[in-house]
């Protein structure tokens, strides 16, 4: 390779200050870049190089002094495919080749130094990749921007950069959401979704943008207020739904979240309350209505709220850790334990892994994660027991956790369904499932959720998501149940490849509290003909109807299987028709007919 020789690493500076390093009344020499004079060289991409920056001053009348500004200049490179650095002055090879590092001070002075990446057989080479970052995005009103970013290695060499700049942005629909060169979204007038593309030589990655206009965004000066859902449902005391008021006050711009801003309130706090913030809690069976209130103007917007108390429960709050026991084997590893449950003791079993806070009682023996996205992973720090906490309020759970010293050796591998068993009432409800275990019989309790293959028995009873979300869909009769059998397989990694399965039972029993009303059949006689009677039905001695007087129809209402006895009686001059019985009747004398009501039926008398 060849090297552009360098003079000197030494520049004069301007007789300037140099701003968070020297005072005003000190006198610049020079700065320069170690190291250096030469040419720093690295032999791999990912290796590095730090960079020094130092500013020579002369204290008034006294001797110069150097000192280290390497913090206070801006670095930069000439190419960041071959080498790039960071604000502190750390340099990454890349790729191979020459490259200059720069360090600019804030009244412009600069200095420089060379830096050659030779990857000679040493190089990580990779597969060029792009990722596009947000992976997906919503826009509500027109004009709405989301910026992207792209990330990757284009050439294969290196670590992953920043190439946002360097990608040809497009999108699938111009009408939905436009693109421009550097990555910035902007929703279009149409609602719909577009793929945003980034493509560089025939590499590319994307995205999906969901547009949906449920507010213009425009200036015509009309407040408007919003409530969103416009309706939701609750099935137990405690249950919350988060509302959201979303609008403009003045009309002018685009739609503003104003969930903090507008007042709350609930038409009927018997049914379910509100806090300023919008959340709406269940308090009894009924419909309340929400309702969002501007701080000025009287603009409000509304939204109703069902409350069917049906889910079940104690009412005291549960939480269970699992697994209940664990064993780890050495320093460092690390067991992910689960916390599932219900905090009001209403309604199905949750997923709280979350929600709990975590602690361990010797944090000598293993610590744990209290909180957010990894909350629950503890890690052997030494060794002998520790009690897992989980803990919400006055609510809490324990686990043992221990480490020994023992080596890891082959186990069998696990899996189990959180939770045990699942019951619904009647159709609609859902609960999520957690599938945890170790599919190599190794290590840690992993959550394996989204790992494993779901299967119901009976689809028609209750389905299951790819991801483990549990629907109830039967709706049996006054007290019937119906059952399915959820299992989860997963496929396991110890020696020739084989699957695990666990199982769970899920029932789904009848919403229904009382039985059905059946309506009691009606018996209907229909009088015809030119001339009058009447008919008169007995049931033993109780008269069940008597039809005449002037009308033409009457009916009543029998118990199933009532025998009764119709006679007819002419008005004279008028006498009964031969034949004049039609129906589902049985004619027993020419002036009889007997039926047993079972179902709604109707005799017609014919009188001449």
């Amino acid at each position: 390779m060849t090297l552009r020789p360098r003079a000197s690493l030494l520049l004069v500076l301007f007789s300037l200050p140099l701003a968070l390093s020297l005072t005003a009344c000190n006198k610049i020499q020079a700065l320069s870049i170690v190291p250096g004079p030469g040419i720093e060289v690295l032999t791999a991409a990912g290796q590095t190089a730090q960079y020094t920056a130092y500013a020579q001053e002369e204290m008034g009348s006294g001797p110069i002094t150097t000192a280290n500004v390497t913090t206070s200049v801006t670095w930069s490179t000439s190419n960041p495919n071959i080498a790039t650095i960071n604000s502190s002055g750390l340099a990454t090879a890349v790729g191979a080749g020459y490259v200059e590092i720069t360090a600019v001070a804030s009244d412009g002075a600069i200095a420089a130094s060379d830096l050659s990446v030779e990857t000679t057989g040493t190089t990580t080479q990779s597969t060029p990749s792009i990722t596009v970052l947000p992976g997906s995005a919503s826009e509500t009103f027109v004009g709405e921007t989301t910026q992207f970013t792209a990330t990757g290695n284009l050439t294969g060499t290196g670590g992953t950069q920043d190439v946002t700049t360097q990608v040809t942005w497009l999108s699938s629909n111009a009408q939905v959401a436009t693109v421009n060169s550097s990555g910035l979204v902007t929703a279009g007038a149409n609602s719909g979704t577009t793929t945003i593309i980034a493509e560089y030589g025939g590499l590319t990655a994307n995205a999906t943008v969901n547009v949906t206009i449920s507010g213009t965004g425009t200036t015509t000066g009309v407040p408007s207020l919003t409530v969103t859902p416009g309706s939701a449902s609750e099935t137990f005391t405690g249950e919350t739904t988060q509302f959201l008021a979303t609008g403009n006050l003045t009309g002018n711009g685009g739609l503003q979240n104003l969930t903090s801003q507008v007042t709350w309130y609930s038409s009927n706090a018997q049914v379910a309350t509100i806090t300023p913030a919008g959340l709406a809690s269940a308090v009894g069976a009924g419909t309340t209505t929400i309702i969002a209130i501007a701080p000025t103007g009287g603009l409000n917007a509304s939204a109703t709220l069902s409350v069917t108390i049906s889910a079940s429960g104690t009412g005291t709050p549960t939480i269970i850790i699992t697994p209940n026991s664990e064993t780890e084997t050495f320093t460092g590893e690390t067991t992910q334990f689960f916390a599932t449950g219900n905090l009001t003791g209403v309604g199905p079993t949750q997923d709280l892994t979350g929600q709990v806070k975590w602690s361990s009682s010797n944090t000598q023996v293993a610590t744990i994660i209290a909180g957010g996205a990894t909350a629950g992973l503890a890690t052997a720090t030494g060794y002998g027991t520790t009690l897992i906490t989980a803990e919400s309020g006055a609510v809490s759970a324990v686990a043992l956790l221990t480490v020994s010293n023992n080596q890891t050796t082959p186990q069998t591998p696990t899996l189990i369904i959180i939770p045990g068993a699942q019951t619904f009432m009647g159709p609609g409800g859902t609960a999520q499932l957690l599938a945890i275990g170790n599919l190599a019989g190794n290590g840690q309790v992993q959550n394996l959720t989204d790992t494993v293959f779901w299967m119901s028995s009976s689809p028609s009873v209750a389905s299951v998501s790819p991801t483990g979300l549990l629907t109830s869909i039967a709706n049996p009769a006054y007290g019937l149940t119906d059952s399915t059998t959820i299992t989860a397989i997963g496929t396991t990694t110890t020696g020739n490849t084989s699957v695990i399965t666990s199982s769970i039972l899920v029932t789904v029993v009848s919403q229904f509290t009382t039985a059905p009303t059946v309506p009691e059949p009606v018996l209907t006689v229909t009088l015809l003909g030119t001339q009058n009677g009447s008919v008169t039905g007995m049931s033993g001695t109780t008269q069940v109807i008597n039809c005449g007087g002037g009308g033409t129809t009457c009916s009543a209402q029998v118990a199933v299987g009532t025998p009764i006895t119709l006679t007819e009686t002419p008005n004279a001059p008028s006498t009964f028709a031969v034949n004049g019985w039609s129906g589902n009747c049985t004619v027993t004398s020419p002036t009889s007919c007997s039926i047993i009501v079972s179902n709604d039926v109707t005799v017609t008398a014919r009188f001449n």
